[in-house]
C-alpha cells in the first residue's frame, strides 16, 4: 500500500537512513526474482505475508534458492503461531521462534 511505503520512506529520511535502505512496493515473488537476477544481497529480510494466504510457502523457498541473504544476514518471518515453518530453507537454518500471543516471529540465519 502506497501510504505505508511513504510512511516508511518518511521515517528513513527522519532517521538519516535514506541512503542505507530502500523501500520496494511490489509482489514478493517478482521482487525476489529481480533481486536474484541483479545480484542483490540483503543483511535483513523481514517477511510479513497476509496471515490467511499461502504466500510464505512461495516466498521462503525463493529466499533460500536465490541466495539473496548475505552470509551474516538474517531472515525474520512473521506468521500465525499455529503455523510451523521449516527448520531449513536451503542453506538457511531456523534459529529461534518468538511467540507473541497468536503471532510468531521466526528467526533464520545462514548456516556457516
Amino acid at each position: 500500500n502506497q501510504v505505508r511505503s511513504k510512511a516508511i520512506t518518511g521515517y528513513l529520511d527522519k532517521l538519516g537512513l535514506e541512503t542505507r535502505a530502500a523501500v520496494y512496493q511490489e509482489k514478493a515473488e517478482a521482487f525476489l526474482q529481480r533481486a536474484m537476477r541483479t545480484g542483490m544481497k540483503f543483511d535483513i529480510i523481514f517477511a510479513d505475508p497476509p496471515y490467511l494466504s499461502d504466500e510464505i510457502g512461495k516466498v521462503l523457498p525463493c529466499v533460500g534458492e536465490y541466495n539473496i541473504l548475505k552470509d551474516d544476514g538474517c531472515l525474520l518471518v512473521e506468521h500465525p503461531s499455529k503455523k510451523i515453518l521449516p527448520e531449513h530453507i536451503h542453506d538457511i537454518k531456523r534459529i529461534k521462534n518468538y511467540k507473541y500471543g497468536d503471532t510468531m516471529i521466526t528467526l533464520y540465519r545462514k548456516e556457516q
